[in-house]
């Protein structure tokens, strides 16, 4: 019979390691990158062939090579998403506040209708045109009319 004994998969191209051994003569041949064949690849002028299929599925050096794209944001996105995050959590602090204080009674109101989760939707709903939607619309306009110029 036909023994392979192949190294671990590494996404490195070159990283061919194994042993190919026909255990009925004891006869032992090297595997490396100089007859490994990466898929797509054809071989010519060749009268024969002994194939073996090694890193197949998710193990193939292409496969390991992969990587996710990274998100591309510009310097002047980051800096906008960060405002509205420092907007959101103003208003947050004030709606937070504004619930204790209309829950705590400070004007004297008798007068309890609604619950302090629902006196906190009702000042989020109140304060929620703080936050300038229309930033993110003049950005993408400005990229636009930055990007003619170009």
């Amino acid at each position: 019979g036909l023994q392979v004994k192949m190294g671990a998969p590494t996404p490195a191209l070159a990283d061919v390691r194994g042993i190919l051994e026909l255990v009925e003569n004891q006869r032992v041949a090297p595997v490396t990158e100089e007859n490994f064949l990466p898929r797509g690849c054809l071989l010519r002028n060749t009268a024969f062939i002994v194939g073996v299929s090694a890193y197949v599925g998710d193990e193939t050096k292409t496969r390991l090579n992969a990587t996710e794209a990274a998100l591309k944001f510009s310097n002047m996105q980051i800096a906008l998403n960060m405002c509205i995050r420092l907007l959101l959590v103003v208003i947050f602090a004030i709606d937070t506040y504004a619930t204790i204080m209309s829950q705590a009674n400070v004007f004297g109101d008798d007068k309890k209708e609604w619950s302090w989760f629902i006196m906190f939707l009702r000042f989020c709903i109140a304060y929620y045109h703080a936050v300038p939607m229309s930033l993110y619309v003049v950005y993408e306009m400005l990229k636009l009319v930055l990007g003619f110029q170009i």
